[in-house]
């Protein structure tokens, strides 16, 4: 689990990593990476209901929290990123969900 320092809540800051941060899209989920100026990194999650049911929605928020957790040393120094599931993320398996983002982080 990610700890809550690590984690986006303010919808503003939501709000200014989509409008102002790099844009980086991919079949399965779209990425919005913004630089920060302390050495913070934080995250968010979008999974809207076009994804699936609640079940599907929820194993979809929970692949990307571990993807974000596991590999949260790799990720540059202060930075916001916000993975947003598309509605076809929930029918690819955890591998093709992993490579995805991973190659574009």
């Amino acid at each position: 689990m990610l700890p809550k320092v690590n984690r986006i809540t303010d919808p503003k800051d939501f709000k200014l990593t989509m409008r102002k941060g790099k844009r980086i899209a991919t079949p399965t989920v779209t990425l919005f990476v913004r630089t920060r100026t302390d050495e913070l990194k934080r995250y968010g999650f979008i999974v809207t209901k076009k994804t699936g049911n609640a079940v599907a929605r929820n194993k979809l928020k929970r692949q990307m929290r571990e993807i974000a957790f596991t590999h949260m040393k790799a990720t540059g120094k202060g930075v916001d990123i916000i993975m947003m599931a598309n509605p076809k993320a929930d029918s690819v398996s955890w591998e093709e969900l992993n490579t995805s983002i991973l190659n574009r982080i």
